[in-house]
């Protein structure tokens, strides 16, 4: 999960479900399970590229239709480059301001 910058508000921002060796529709489950929790939470299910097509036919079941417009599937370059930048911003944040 990733939290926004008002530590007030724990509600996460974000939430990724990362699949590897799970299957899809776990995650996907967990996903529909946050959301019906009243989160207003963005959704990704992050997987190999050659899962993106089980996941298109998961999402598209009757099961996830709640989330089937709000939860979007990246593969992990994306998220990987994400996490590094957001890496070097706080690295370079914390030089400048001497945190």
């Amino acid at each position: 999960m990733w939290f926004g910058g008002d530590t007030d508000m724990l509600v996460p921002e974000f939430a990724f479900e990362v699949e590897h060796t799970i299957d899809v529709t776990k995650g996907l489950g967990r996903l529909l399970d946050l959301h019906r929790s009243g989160q207003r939470t963005r959704l990704f299910v992050i997987l190999p590229i050659d899962k993106m097509g089980k996941f298109d036919k998961e999402v598209g079941r009757s099961l996830f239709r709640d989330i089937k417009g709000i939860c979007r599937a990246r593969t992990y370059e994306p998220l990987i480059k994400l996490y590094v930048l957001a890496k070097e911003h706080n690295l370079q944040r914390s030089e400048f301001f001497g945190e």
